[in-house]
Formats: C-alpha cells, structure tokens, sequence
C-alpha cells in the first residue's frame, strides 16, 4: 500500500514536476485501488503518508527509482493520464470526510504513521468518538433527563451554565440539537414564552453534560440563618451565665447544702462582692 500512496503521488505530480494542487488527484487514484477507504482516509492523511515514507524511508531508493521509471512509462503509453491536472481535479468526487482523521480508524496496518502528534490525536479521539445516532441518542438521554429535572421549575432559581470552549464535538451537538431534537419538541404552536426559555434551556444544559461540563441539580437550598452579631453573641452569653448563677444560689436559698452548691456561693459571693468597679464594696449580710 505504501508503494501505491508513492505510485499515486508520482502520477499525480507528473513526476514531481508539477508539486502543486495535486492532493486532490492523488487522493483519487488512491481510492480507485482502494474504495473502501473513500470515507475514512483524506486527501490530508494520503499526502501526509507520502512524507512519512520518504522520511522514514519504508521504500529504498532503488524501489523508488523504479516506482518513477513505471509511472513515466505508464505517462507516456496511457493517453488518460496526459490530462491537464486541473480538469480531472474538477471532475473528480469532492472528499467531505473530516481531515486528519485518524489512523486507527482506517482499518489498516500500513498506514499507520502520520504527522499528527499525540495532543491533537487525543482531541480527535474525543471529538470524534461515536458516530452521528451515537451522538444523537447520547443527546437524547440527556434532553430527557434535562426535562424530568427542570421542567416547571422558576426560571430566576435555575443554576447558571457554565460557558464552552469551542470545539468540533460542541458545534456538532448543537447541530444535532437544532436540526433533530428541538424542532420535535418546538412543533406546537400553543407554547408560552416560558415554555420556548425552558426548552432553550434545557438544550443548553443537555449539550453542556454531552461535552463533559457540570450543571448543579436543581435543587431548592436551605435558607441560610441570620447571622448573629458579635455583640448580641457576647449579651446572650452573659445572660446564660447570670442565669445559671441565678439558679445556683436558688438553690442555696432552698436549703440545699452539698458540697458543690456550698462551693458555687462562695465562689459567687467573692466575684460579686462589688457591682461594679465604681460602686461600695457589697457590705449586705449573708444570706
């Protein structure tokens, strides 16, 4: 196969004399000896194969003198091929498939190298993992379970949608959402405003958790208590304490002379002994 991706760039840069615009005519001879790589392998990937042969050098340059000597016979004794490039390019199929597309998803073993590094493979592995009804039952579940948990909730109380990076897996969601899931659902024409933002909403939300991102539940959160003061914090503090004191020398009074309530009262009639700082010293008998 690696002979051929160099057989068709030979034939289609007329033996490297014409080394622009050809891409697309190499790609159309690959695809003649191969036709069921049309939709998995681009004109992108075929010229990139050719540049990992040479670089890796996979063909000896005496096979490929030999590729060229074949090629400029083929030139010369096959009138098709004398075709101006330009106007097979033009008849040629369009090529839609995704460029860059992957190696593993080829199919193939010899065509296994390419240019691409591994940052930009794992993207692709994630962007384009899954087929398109893959995708759309993907979305499906996920505007369904949006509906179940938002619908005739209020708008102002909904949590907010986290923004999106652009990427190729987010634009084909929305596709898939504007062109399959949304046009079923806006099809009645008795909605109310509310019921359009609630839908647009819940699109929203559906495409955000298909791509990986967080949206919290719609969930009504407790009230939060007010917060006390510091100052009405100390006040109700010492309120406790003279209270407790309060009943602890009631006590005392009733007549209850353990040794813990005895300890309290003296301990209690030692701090009290002044009201304040500023008053006479609390001169009143025992109780």
């Amino acid at each position: 196969m690696n002979e051929h991706v160099m057989r068709c760039y030979y034939l289609s840069t007329k033996l490297e004399s014409q080394t622009v615009g050809y891409r697309s005519y190499m790609w159309r001879l690959f695809v003649q000896k191969y036709p069921d790589l049309a939709d998995k392998v681009t004109e992108q990937r075929v010229a990139d194969q050719k540049r990992v042969i040479l670089t890796t050098k996979k063909i000896t340059h005496v096979r490929l003198e030999q590729l060229k000597a074949e090629v400029a016979t083929e030139i010369k004794t096959d009138s098709d091929r004398t075709f101006n490039q330009e106007d097979l390019r033009s008849e040629s199929p369009k090529n839609n498939t995704p460029m860059h597309k992957l190696s593993a998803d080829m199919g193939i073993s010899s065509i296994s190298d390419s240019c691409i590094t591994p940052v930009e493979t794992a993207k692709l592995i994630e962007v384009e993992k899954g087929s398109d009804n893959q995708m759309t039952i993907l979305l499906q579940q996920e505007f369904e379970r949006a509906i179940i948990e938002f619908t005739g909730t209020n708008p102002l109380k909904r949590p907010p949608i986290p923004r999106q990076n652009s990427s190729r897996k987010l634009a084909k969601a929305v596709h898939i959402l504007n062109t399959t899931i949304l046009p079923k659902h806006l099809a009645s024409s008795d909605k109310s405003f509310e019921d359009i933002h609630t839908l647009i909403y819940i699109a929203a939300v559906a495409v955000v958790r298909f791509t990986g991102g967080k949206v919290e539940t719609c969930v009504t959160k407790p009230r939060s208590l007010k917060k006390i003061p510091a100052w009405e914090h100390r006040l109700i503090q010492q309120i406790d304490k003279l209270r407790r004191q309060i009943g602890q020398i009631t006590q005392f009074i009733r007549g209850i002379k353990s040794k813990k309530v005895i300890a309290v009262y003296e301990k209690l009639k030692v701090e009290l002994l002044r009201h304040t700082k500023h008053d006479p010293p609390n001169r009143t008998g025992d109780i």
